[in-house]
């Protein structure tokens, strides 16, 4: 009797999460009230948890360990009969560090999205105007809550959902495909009145997806050796990705290779405009044109002002 009440309650033991780091204030909602946990406690499945504004948490179970940062709320829940963890997370930032299966067992859901995994190092970040997922470790499949607009994130990369509920890609490496519903890969625009530019020496980068602004480059693909910083992504050494030019009308932002081709976009390089005073650009038929019609306005005053002096004063 005593062996089958051991057996009965190990489920419950493992899917409980242990306090084995602590600092500040760190609560667990019992009854509707929030008590401090210490460093020993073990958090229930499906209980709340927060940290406050001076409060950092490691949960650990077994070889699984959830980061909490500072002002974040969590809850955890591990399905009976089958090993599989969501952490459902309100607020603020996690870090986690997920044991390595051969089956997708571990999720972090958020207001804008969901990330799952089979095994990884990843932190999610959730705030009331969106949420985001970097991988430092294994890969990362996220979906978008609203749209289902879906990725696979490797090392050194991010997705970033907003209000807008497209995903938005940034980081290392070669940017993967954003699928839709229906599986099939998103248009990297959907707005076409979008205009995304940028300096580019004493020109500007004119990204465009409306077939009216196309100034002689080919359509769909452009080449960005050599281009500096893009608006959204941060990548900025020569040939870098360019990744997050977003559309305007909230469309998925468009993709980009390590190579520097962006799909989607048509790319020319255009002069800035000149102020008045500018003559930096001006080629020396423009000056000869400029002199002449000089010439020509100071003879007009200077022969008015003779023929005034001769008539009144002759």
């Amino acid at each position: 009797m005593l062996g089958m009440a051991i057996i009965s309650t190990l489920p419950a033991v493992a899917d409980q999460w242990e306090v084995v780091k602590l600092r500040g204030t760190v609560q667990a909602l019992n009854a509707g009230i929030w008590n401090d946990l210490k460093r020993g406690d073990m958090v229930q499945d499906d209980q709340s948890v927060r940290t406050l504004s001076d409060g950092r948490a490691d949960l650990q179970r077994d070889q699984e360990v959830i980061s909490l940062g500072a002002d974040t709320q969590v809850r955890i829940h591990d399905r009976t009969g089958v090993r599989y963890t969501t952490v459902t997370q309100d607020s603020g930032s996690i870090e986690v560090d997920a044991q390595v299966e051969n089956v997708q067992h571990f999720e972090v859901d958020t207001q804008f999205l969901a990330a799952v995994v089979k095994g990884t190092h990843f932190t999610v970040t959730a705030e009331s105007t969106g949420a985001s997922v970097s991988v430092a470790r294994g890969s990362v499949a996220v979906e978008a809550t609203q749209s289902h607009q879906s990725t696979t994130l490797a090392v050194g990369q991010t997705a970033s959902v907003r209000a807008d509920s497209a995903i938005q890609l940034s980081g290392t490496g070669t940017l993967p495909q954003v699928l839709g519903q229906d599986g099939l890969p998103v248009a990297a625009l959907d707005a076409p009145n979008l205009r995304a530019s940028f300096s580019v020496g004493d020109s500007t980068l004119l990204a465009s997806a409306d077939p009216a602004l196309r100034s002689g480059a080919t359509p769909g693909s452009a080449d960005g050796g050599g281009v500096g910083n893009s608006p959204a992504s941060g990548a900025g050494n020569a040939g870098a990705s360019w990744a997050g030019i977003g559309s305007s009308g909230g469309g998925a932002p468009a993709m980009a290779a390590a190579d520097g081709k962006v799909t989607g976009l048509s790319v020319t390089l255009v002069k800035p405009a000149a102020g008045p005073f500018d003559f930096s650009n001006w080629t020396s038929g423009e000056f000869g044109l400029l002199m002449g019609g000089l010439g020509i306005a100071f003879g007009a005053v200077f022969g008015g002002i003779g023929f005034v002096f001769k008539r009144f004063f002759g």
